[in-house]
């Protein structure tokens, strides 16, 4: 537990850095050498060595970013540590009782994601039936077909919506309703994960630890969410007729 003042600025420097950059390293050199000792002795495939030299920057990545998420660098320069902070909830009167449009996870894009899943665990049973040269491959491969088919199976099942926007205000999981006066912006963008692009909606809110570091409140990712092309114009139009009403 960090107090997020001075009295540990310096402690929080120091695990900022030990848990966001030397602990991904260290992980990346332990299973290099891990992987690259059982090669040389000939226990372990060239397949599965390549195999795992991959692995081992993929899970040093994944460290990486899960730790950085845990901190806020703020403007100057000391790092506040967020894991377990919780966006304030204000109790709104005019939360209203219908929004202008709610929208929920696309049951034909986890449809695609379903099948991309079994087509990965076939593919690990196949590999794994071949008896080709390689341990880690097949496990890779039903992992990963794994993660794919509970997360899409996952979001066809969830009716509930993950976003909702009204006249006056958005609502979300996170945030809960929140007004308009009280949200900074709301900006759709598309970054590149990996081999390809997330559409995602950066919600800044005022008066926050985040609004100070200049980072969103949440990042809510619209990739999976059906008519994600209409949030950004819809997001504009509301937040222009509610200036308007209010000026």
């Amino acid at each position: 537990m960090y107090s997020n003042d001075e009295s540990d600025k310096s402690i929080r420097k120091r695990n900022y850095l030990a848990t966001v950059y030397l602990l991904p390293v260290a992980v990346v050199i332990i299973i290099c050498s891990t992987v690259y000792f059982y090669s040389t002795t000939n226990e372990i495939s060239r397949v599965d060595a390549t195999m795992g030299y991959a692995l081992s920057i993929s899970f040093g990545v994944i460290i990486f970013a899960y730790n950085k998420n845990n901190w806020l660098k703020m403007p100057d320069g000391t790092f506040y540590n967020i894991k377990g902070v919780t966006p304030p909830h204000k109790i709104y009167l005019s939360e209203p009782a219908e929004y202008e449009a709610e929208f929920g996870y696309s049951k034909a894009q986890n449809a695609g994601l379903v099948i991309l899943g079994v087509i990965l665990i076939g593919m690990a049973a196949y590999f794994g039936v071949k008896g080709i040269k390689s341990i880690i491959v097949p496990i890779y491969l039903l992992g990963i077909g794994g993660m794919l088919l509970f997360k899409s199976i996952t979001g066809m099942l969830d009716k509930a919506p993950v976003l909702k926007l009204a006249k006056s205000g958005l609502w979300t999981k996170k945030l809960g309703y929140v007004e308009w006066k009280d949200i900074t912006k709301a900006l759709v963008v598309e970054e590149r994960s990996g081999r390809s692009n997330q559409m995602i909606l950066k919600i800044y809110l005022k008066g926050t630890i985040f609004a100070e570091a200049g980072e969103p409140d949440q990042r809510l990712l619209l990739t999976t969410v059906a008519g994600k092309e209409n949030v950004e114009i819809l997001i504009d139009d509301l937040v222009s007729k509610y200036n308007g009403s209010v000026q």
